[in-house]
C-alpha cells in the first residue's frame, strides 16, 4: 500500500493531467484526497487539472470543427446539442464555447 502511495505521490501531476484532458473527476477527486493527507499540493493540484482540462477541451473543440465528418458517427444520439451549439455559434461566435467551459452552469437558454 505504501508502495502504491509512493508512486502516486511520485506520478500524481502526470496522471492528474492526462486524466484531466479529457474531463474525468475521478482524478481530481483522488488529487483532492492525496492533497488532504499530504502527498500532494492543492494549489498544484487545481492548476494542473484546469490546465489539462482548458487544453483537452479546446483540443476537441477544434478537432470537431475541422474535422466534423470523422465525428459524425459518433454523435448522431447528439444532433439536437449539436443543432443548438452551431445556432450559438452563429450567433455569438467561438468566444460561447469558451464562456460555457469557464462557466459550468451557464445554460444556452440564460444568454
Amino acid at each position: 500500500m505504501e508502495d502504491i502511495l509512493s508512486s502516486l505521490s511520485t506520478y500524481g501531476y502526470i496522471i492528474l493531467f492526462l486524466y484531466s484532458f479529457g474531463g474525468g473527476m475521478v482524478a481530481i477527486i483522488a488529487a483532492g484526497v492525496l492533497s488532504y493527507t499530504g502527498k500532494m499540493d492543492l494549489a498544484t493540484s487545481i492548476v494542473v487539472a484546469s490546465l489539462a482540462n482548458t487544453i483537452g477541451s479546446t483540443f476537441l473543440f477544434y478537432m470537431g470543427r475541422y474535422n466534423k465528418q470523422t465525428f459524425m458517427p459518433y454523435i448522431k444520439a447528439h444532433r439536437r446539442k449539436l443543432a443548438l451549439s452551431h445556432l450559438l455559434m452563429k450567433k455569438y461566435g467561438d468566444k460561447i464555447i469558451f464562456i460555457q467551459n469557464l462557466f459550468m452552469g451557464l445554460k444556452p437558454w440564460s444568454l
